[in-house]
């Protein structure tokens, strides 16, 4: 007979977009890092066409904090770790300054 493991199960939380709250509090996430060399390659201008609900925001944020240059190195790799992307690390890694534009609707 198989016993049931005791551990906390990873959640999936639909809706949220913040890559850093996700990873912190341990979530369920697709490991989307191993594009990122990819998308170095691909030029300057990308434009992201997927239909709703499928992720744009949140790899967006995954973008961000790996090249925002403010996550300090001990942040960064906890939030990466486990990731392709840390193993497969680019140049470009936390080194921009990144301006982040908050939407409001009334």
């Amino acid at each position: 007979m198989r016993r049931l493991s005791t551990e906390k199960v990873p959640y999936f939380s639909p809706g949220l977009s913040d890559f850093s709250s996700i990873r912190e509090s341990k979530q369920f996430y697709v490991d989307s890092t191993r594009f990122i060399p990819e998308l170095e390659s691909l030029g300057r201008t990308l434009f992201f066409l997927r239909p709703p609900r499928w992720g744009k925001s949140l790899f967006q944020s995954t973008l961000e904090s790996y090249y925002d240059l403010a996550v300090p190195k001990a942040q960064f790799n906890q939030l990466f770790s486990g990731l392709d992307i840390l193993q497969n690390s680019t140049s470009e890694a936390s080194k921009y300054f990144i301006l982040k534009w908050v939407w409001f609707s009334f």
